[in-house]
């Protein structure tokens, strides 16, 4: 989770792959999270950097998430970070609404040991990540 000033603003969950193609070496991100006023102020890189380190540390190599089609703000963030569309689908009904989601996937940076430089997260930004599905 992230923090400013004693308030969280930010959280993120991960662990291994769920999606029935993934190979054990896959993570996955399944909620990332931001309060508005934090957006674009590097909070949410740091957390993503983060969940990449940690996945690698495991011994993850590569890490997928799903975002709605049309949420273009969250697809550009993921891009900037290096995650690319693997061409996957999937719809999730809620009720009578039926949600689009693409896949998107990256390689995790490497392990701790051969790990090159990240830009790291300011100290106000990410305190930890949350974990979830592991």
């Amino acid at each position: 989770m992230a923090e400013r000033a004693g308030r969280i603003v930010g959280f993120v969950t991960f662990g291994a792959a769920r999606d029935a193609d993934a190979a054990p070496a896959v993570g996955q991100i399944f909620a990332i999270y931001l309060d508005e006023d934090v957006q674009g102020t590097g909070v949410g890189n740091g957390l993503m950097v983060h969940v990449l380190q940690t996945l690698a540390s495991e011994g993850r190599t590569r890490a997928i998430l799903w975002v709605l089609e049309t949420n273009t703000s969250a697809r550009t963030f993921y891009e900037r970070g290096g995650w690319r569309p693997d061409g996957a689908t999937q719809d999730d009904h809620v009720g009578s609404i039926s949600l689009h989601e693409v896949r998107y996937r990256r390689p995790c940076p490497d392990s701790p040991s051969r790990r090159r430089r990240f830009t790291s997260p300011s100290p106000t930004s990410a305190a930890a990540a949350s974990r979830s599905g592991s």
